[in-house]
């Protein structure tokens, strides 16, 4: 006879919604990076992906106990190596998408920002590995397990302990405060989504980490609903903060055939197949930008070639993106390559755009 507690049933059912919810949102975004081709969301969906895949030894033992009675057999400590595993892959993924995030300079320390990310990240790909290895080859060091009186009255609980449990600390209390000043900073010098986007980052990240080392820490007992729910309310924080959001009109009086955009934190403004010269003129004589359709400031990128204005903030993700002007192709950083940005579904090269009024005839022809 089933004789399973209400915390086992809590503990179960609980983390079958978290992962199931979880597990559908990180595909959700992954599917987004694949049709917008940003790099950076796919990684963002492996990290909540990941987040959540933790559960997976608590769900295992909780249908091990459903369908035979007994708890999963732990003789080789399995029951940890499953709640483990999973968290190396998510933080490694996470600090890499928020460190994108937070590092907008060109330079810091005299490395390149994206030299400097690759340093960091290569050193926890390497530290992971080998605390991966530790834990998979010898769990029981890492873990303590709490078996019921009864088998199949309640689920194992894991307890991190060792190497572990020193990574999740210093991940609680070094990084966690780092990356959510980082991230509100970042946020308050942004303006409308964006600023938002960054909030919410903030906000999931400072209570996911939370949440995680007391269950991983500690036996909540009957207080694992409010982790758990805690836990639900964090996927969906990093969803709303990750998705890339819907395109919406603009009731500003702009020429007809002028582009509308959508805020994103991983992907560059849409580009059009052809930017006339009468957009770049009233762009021009309005001082606004011709990407995200801002006013710009006294920090203004004016392409040399046909004047066309950007904000800082655009011209240095345009670099980055495509390195070319969008109604000239002229590069914008001269010392660094141009790179062919095409619209997903449409065989359109934008790289062959004429100067004057008329648009290249070959446009139509792919």
């Amino acid at each position: 006879m089933l004789m399973l507690s209400v915390v086992g049933w809590i503990n179960g059912i609980t983390a079958i919604i978290d992962l199931t919810f979880g597990i559908i949102l990180g595909i959700v975004i992954i599917y987004q990076s694949k049709k917008y081709k940003a790099k950076l969301l796919f990684y963002a969906g492996i990290m909540l992906f990941s987040c959540w895949l933790i559960y997976l030894g608590t769900i295992i033992d909780f249908f091990t106990i459903l369908l035979t009675g007994h708890n999963l057999d732990n003789t080789t400590g399995i029951a940890g190596i499953l709640f483990w595993i999973w968290f190396p892959p998510a933080m490694i993924f996470g600090i890499y998408v928020i460190l994108n995030l937070l590092l907008s300079d060109k330079k810091i320390l005299k490395l390149e920002k994206i030299s400097l990310i690759q340093i960091i990240i290569s050193i926890l790909i390497c530290a992971s590995i080998i605390v991966e290895l530790f834990v998979i080859l010898d769990p029981f060091s890492s873990f303590t397990f709490s078996y019921p009186s009864t088998p199949g009255e309640d689920l194992i609980d894991v307890n991190l302990i060792g190497i572990p449990f020193v990574i999740l600390i210093i991940t609680a209390i070094i990084l966690l405060p780092s990356f959510v000043i980082g991230l509100n900073y970042k946020g308050s010098q942004l303006p409308g989504v964006l600023k938002k986007k960054y909030l919410i980052l903030s906000f999931a990240l400072s209570f996911y980490i939370p949440s995680l080392t007391i269950e991983a820490i500690f036996n909540p007992g009957i207080f694992l609903i409010a982790i758990r729910f805690f836990m639900f309310c964090c996927a969906l924080c990093w969803f709303l903060g990750l998705r890339e959001e819907p395109i919406k009109k603009e009731k500003k009086e702009v020429p007809e055939k002028e582009v509308k955009v959508e805020k994103s934190l991983f992907r560059l403004y849409e580009r059009p197949a052809h930017v006339t010269e009468e957009e770049v003129v009233y762009h021009k004589e309005q001082e606004i930008c011709l990407v995200c359709k801002g006013k710009t400031s006294r920090l203004t990128y004016i392409c040399p070639d046909c004047k066309a204005l950007y904000c800082v903030n655009c011209s240095e993700a345009l670099t980055n993106l495509e390195n070319m002007c969008w109604v000239c192709s002229t590069p914008i950083d001269p010392s660094k390559p141009s790179n062919l940005f095409e619209k997903e579904g449409e065989g359109i090269r934008l790289d062959n755009l004429e100067k004057d009024k008329k648009s290249d005839p070959t446009l139509n022809k792919l």
